[in-house]
């Protein structure tokens, strides 16, 4: 990489913790000497994904992906690799030169933070703005938020005007195409730009790294919009970004249940009366990035609503999307009339965690809500029949679509063979993961390799020290599969050509395929010693040089 040395690079690697980075999104559990939690960039019911702190590398045995903390944060977080180097410098406290930066890389890298940079420029902008306006405070306090809850989530205030934020951003020296990319700002069809927040109750957003994304705005009377978000940006996704998540993690990881609502009054007001784990969408549906990231601390899921309609539409939309990720969901729709923040406001948090334990799963609620629809007449069974079709059939698990149509036979007291004919659907043949059937965790591409070669390079990269003895005996020279022998000679150049740790040949000397095969070998839980690294060695050399005098001669010996 000619913008930065290999020196450097290697001390950013060394220095940063790759368990802690990937720990910020997937919850990991320690499994003998490396840590185990479910994979970020494939569906899977069982943890596959392994992380090696003594290694710095990890790994996914279900679906192949393998790194260093370079590629896991290019994977996760869609960078370019001079934009991940950057990102772990900056967490490491390391200085990276950018002028030596590629300049396509310098520019994206700076509008990436200048973006953050503008956005906490604002926060500090809207916090000024409130302790300014008594109205405002005033409001807040009629709904109930304490002052330390204002405090925790950043809430701030937009007064009134086009202008007053425009001009503080000036005066603190940032761009005016930037203030317009950030969506603080907007530009009018003559030029000029004005405050796109304007008295509103300001919500900052954080991103699941805890770095102000964007922002959403309430307003104090009847104007509209009611809600006002920031626009997709560079570093704005409402998509892939869940409300509260920073503020929730920890009681999420506590107790693996995430309570997610439709907006971020609702999630404050349960926050604030003691339901921690609560987290809120953006104004769009769920999406799979938001259940993959729920995911990662928390085992189900409990989609809460003010009413029956808006929990049938969303119910049914989140069966594809929380199967897929294969995470456990229930409803719950609160009393007639009451949304979250009315609940808890009137019944405190421990009735509404007392309620929430009776959240249904997704099945049972949409047929409880067809039988309240239609009756259990002959005709009203047939619709319910009708309604529960579609969702039923999303359910990718053979067994559990199994059990809910028994169930839903008892209920209608309808023959159950009768509604697995009504709903039986042709799918396609799913190849499992090898994460989940437990075969051998390489790639692909390996499976069917010999298994004392793999052998021999899992103990390469467990044990590097051994790579002079290996140069020595011309032990590639031995391999029969090109493949492995190409690894093997590209391990061994790494080493000799200085990596000095086997993440720094991983990263600096192999391609990305080779590069997830080598975190595949690395991750094994082997112990290797010097004087067993030889009598390995020994041992293979005597079973080649057999077979080849076999092969030779064409007789045994």
């Amino acid at each position: 990489m000619a913008f930065i040395s290999d020196e450097q690079i290697s001390q950013i690697r060394q220095t940063a913790n790759l368990v802690d980075l990937v720990s910020e999104t997937v919850q990991l559990k320690k499994n003998g000497r490396n840590f185990m939690g479910l994979c970020p960039f494939h569906s899977e019911k069982s943890p596959s994904f392994s992380v090696s702190s003594e290694k710095q590398l990890y790994y996914c045995f279900g679906c192949g992906e393998g790194g260093d903390a370079f590629k896991y944060l290019m994977k996760r977080d869609g960078l370019s690799f001079p934009e991940a180097v950057r990102q772990l410098a900056k967490r490491c406290g390391i200085a990276i030169d950018e002028a030596k930066l590629p300049p396509e890389a310098r520019a994206r890298i700076r509008q990436r933070e200048g973006l953050f940079r503008a956005n906490q420029l604002a926060i500090s902008f809207f916090k000024a703005q409130l302790e300014k306006a008594p109205h405002v405070s005033d409001y807040l306090e009629h709904r109930h938020l304490t002052a330390e809850t204002l405090d925790a989530f950043e809430i701030g205030y937009a007064p009134d005007g086009w202008d007053h934020l425009s001009r503080f951003l000036y005066e603190n020296r940032v761009p005016k195409a930037l203030a317009v990319q950030s969506g603080l700002l907007m530009e009018n069809d003559r030029g000029g730009i004005y405050d796109r927040f304007r008295n509103r109750v300001i919500f900052p957003i954080r991103d699941s790294s805890s770095q102000v994304a964007g922002f959403g705005g309430r307003v104090l009377d009847d104007s509209r919009p009611k809600y006002l978000n920031s626009p997709e940006t560079l570093v704005y996704h409402k998509s892939r970004i869940l409300y509260a998540l920073p503020l929730a993690r920890p009681q999420i990881r506590q107790t693996a249940c995430v309570h997610v609502v439709e907006g971020y009054v609702d999630a404050i007001a349960l926050y604030q009366a003691g339901v921690r784990n609560v987290v809120a969408t953006l104004g769009t549906a769920l999406t799979e990035d938001h259940v993959r990231l729920m995911k990662g601390y928390a085992k189900e899921a409990v989609l809460v609503f003010d009413s029956d309609s808006a929990g049938i539409n969303a119910a049914e939309r989140s069966i594809p999307v929380f199967e897929k990720q294969k995470m456990d969901v229930r409803i719950l729709v609160l009393p007639e009339g009451q949304d979250p923040d009315a609940f808890v406001s009137a019944n405190g948090g421990a009735a509404f965690l007392k309620l929430a334990e009776r959240g249904k799963p997704v099945i049972h609620f949409l047929s409880d809500i067809s039988i309240r629809r239609h009756g259990l007449s002959v005709e009203g069974r047939l619709h319910v029949l009708d309604d529960l079709k579609g969702p039923v059939q999303a359910i990718d698990d053979g067994l559990k679509r199994s059990l809910y149509i028994r169930d839903l036979a008892e209920r209608l007291e309808v023959d159950e063979s009768a509604i697995r004919s009504r709903y039986e659907v042709v799918r396609p043949e799913i190849k499992k993961s090898r994460g989940e059937t437990g075969h051998d965790p390489l790639p692909v591409d390996w499976q069917r390799k010999d298994r004392m070669e793999k052998r021999i390079l899992s103990m390469l990269v467990q044990f590097p020290d051994i790579h002079p003895e290996m140069r020595k005996r011309e032990t590639l020279s031995l391999f029969q599969d090109p493949e492995m022998r190409q690894l093997g000679e590209a391990i061994l150049s790494g080493l000799e050509a200085g990596g000095k740790t086997l993440v720094d040949v991983v990263s600096q000397h192999l391609d990305p395929a080779s590069a997830s095969a080598v975190a595949s070998l690395a991750l094994s839980e082997d112990e290797w010693v010097y004087d067993g690294c030889v009598k390995l060695l020994d041992q293979f050399s005597f079973m080649r040089g057999r077979r080849r005098r076999v092969t030779g001669s064409g007789h045994r010996v």
